[in-house]
């Protein structure tokens, strides 16, 4: 996989944020300005080098790890956090739940099962300090 023509191809389109269509009076949000601003925000709440917690989908306990880089991999080269773990050499692709790494979080995470661990994760980016 080539990261360098995702970075040529992203910086030949152009600037997505001063060009919105209106309709009205209200912007018309196309998909390509839709993905612009997830990326934005993935990058500007997640940038590298981002102590962080992964869970996957399947009955196994949380992870923590580090972003190392991000990655284009889907058809719609949407970008996908790649996360070195704790104790591991190898860096891997996080497509399951993301979040910020806490003493408080992981000492809450060590009393439940792998399952419990994905729930609370997935309904944690509502919870507020």
């Amino acid at each position: 996989m080539n990261i360098f023509n995702f970075w040529k191809r992203k910086k030949d389109k152009s600037d997505l944020t001063s060009s919105i269509p209106m309709k009205d009076g209200y912007p018309i949000i196309t998909h390509d300005h839709k993905q612009y601003l997830e990326e934005k925000k993935m990058l500007v709440n997640y940038p590298v080098g981002s102590d962080v917690i992964c869970i996957s989908n399947n009955n196994s306990p949380y992870k923590r790890g580090k972003i190392v880089n991000y990655v284009a991999i889907t058809q719609a080269r949407q970008l996908t956090p790649e996360v070195k773990f704790e104790g591991d050499d190898e860096t891997w692709i996080c497509m399951g739940i993301l979040r910020h790494y806490s003493k408080e979080l992981c000492s809450a995470l060590d009393k439940l099962e792998g399952f419990e661990q994905w729930n609370v994760l997935a309904e944690f980016h509502k919870i507020s300090k």
